[in-house]
């Protein structure tokens, strides 16, 4: 399992390595695809240990942080996390009926936030404009 995992971590990191220099459509459909299974390896993970996360709405806010990332207005940024924070908290009220609620909705808010939040900033470092300095010794 673990040499899998390993074999598959080397190419997705050739993969990337190609993907920054093809464009910036291209690297963010697979910052997407990376985060999206990120995110959903993370929910997965609490599930076994009992807690049940909004997966759907995790998932969503999770693609569309790594978007607008990629679109790069600052107001849309921040005016979508806080419609999708909200809009997480409007739909639960009505299924909060005990504390492993509001715990589950923290996991929810944990998982698009950590890894949404941190794959977005590697479209924002590819989209500095002097990362050709780097390989100009």
């Amino acid at each position: 399992m673990l040499i899998k995992r390993i074999i598959s971590g080397f190419f997705l990191i050739f993969i990337s390595i190609l993907l920054i220099f093809l464009g910036k459509l291209p690297f963010t459909f697979e910052i997407a695809f990376i985060s999206l299974l990120g995110v959903l390896e993370l929910y997965n993970l609490f599930s076994l240990k009992g807690f049940n996360s909004f997966k759907l709405y995790g998932s969503i806010s999770t693609l569309l942080i790594v978007f607008c990332a990629s679109l790069k207005p600052d107001f849309l940024f921040n005016l979508l996390l806080i419609l999708f924070l909200a809009n997480i908290v409007i739909v639960t009220v009505n299924k909060i009926r005990s504390i492993s609620s509001v715990i589950d909705l923290g996991i929810t808010y944990l998982g698009y936030l950590y890894i949404g939040w941190l794959f977005s900033y590697l479209i924002l470092v590819r989209d500095i404009s002097d990362y050709f300095l780097i390989f100009n010794f």
